[in-house]
């Protein structure tokens, strides 16, 4: 990719068209970028195709515009890691075609405010969203997020729900009814309570930074400078090609910077241990009605 096309960039909202075909994966695939982890999820071209490969059986093509998918699977329906891969891996990266900021993080709305949890690996963001989720938030996505900034920032529904360990889903007491097993995991489960409703958009009202502390006796908030911020957003950030054009990274940040300037930024600091849980959501219940 070129650089991004900034009138194709600025669109509100796009159509795109998603298709699945049974035929054998097509080859050749040049390797542009892999991620590995647990999905050993990989970025490709196929002829002037992107493609999207994993762990699991298929392969996702996105047309060079964005404005086509196309899942090339053996086994129809898609099987769930197939299908987790699509939702919460490859259209989060594809809304970034279309003028929106991906953020590692999860995003939660309460009326039509919404704020973004950030923070490194272990910090607790999916148990703390699932722990506001069982308080009555709405999820909007808790692995990749998406904001756009469209005059003012919002806060876009992505996959809903978040995934949790039997620890966690023991400890918060969450329904079995609103559980189902996650792909690729050994007993970690998707704990969605609001499967048969539309999510909608919410205003970005704060973006919290979680930093759970063996240190801490008492949970503190503290406001964070603008580039104090932009900086923790940044280590965040997450653009489509990572081995692309630094122009395409520079517009990404840019695009961030814009958002961050708009809105409020904490950091939450808070003792380990779920007791510490319903404390945690009211603080942010009061943070998001100052926002």
């Amino acid at each position: 990719m070129r650089g991004l096309d900034a009138a194709h960039a600025a669109d509100a909202r796009t159509d795109v068209r998603l298709e699945i075909h049974e035929r054998p994966p097509p080859f050749p695939e040049q390797i542009v970028y892999e991620w590995g982890g647990r999905y050993a999820l990989r970025l490709g071209r196929i002829g002037q195709d992107w493609s999207f490969g994993s762990r699991f059986d298929g392969t996702i093509l996105v047309a060079p515009d964005g404005r086509s998918i196309s899942l090339v699977s053996a086994t129809n329906p898609l099987g769930p890691g197939m299908a987790d891969i699509v939702s919460r891996r490859v259209l989060p990266r594809v809304a970034t075609l279309f003028g929106g900021t991906a953020l590692h993080g999860a995003s939660l709305s309460k009326g039509d405010a919404g704020l973004l949890l950030l923070g490194s690996s272990g910090a607790g963001k999916s148990t703390t969203t699932a722990a506001l989720a069982a308080a009555g938030w709405h999820i909007l996505s808790d692995d990749i997020s998406i904001v756009r900034n469209d005059g003012a920032p919002q806060l876009e529904p992505c996959t809903t729900g978040v995934c949790v360990w039997p620890d966690s889903l023991a400890a918060l007491g969450l329904d079995l009814w609103a559980c189902t097993s996650m792909a690729g995991y050994d007993g970690k489960m998707r704990y969605d309570p609001e499967l048969a409703h539309r999510i909608s958009p919410a205003r970005f009202s704060a973006c919290i930074l979680l930093q759970r502390s063996p240190n801490a006796t008492a949970i503190r908030v503290e406001r964070l400078s603008q580039a104090e911020a932009l900086i923790s957003a940044i280590r965040q950030l997450v653009v489509f090609n990572p081995a692309g054009p630094h122009e395409d990274r520079a517009l990404q940040v840019s695009r961030l910077n814009a958002i961050m300037s708009k809105t409020p930024a904490f950091r939450l600091v808070y003792p380990a241990g779920y007791a510490v849980l319903p404390a945690i959501a009211d603080q942010l219940s009061e943070v998001l009605h100052q926002g």
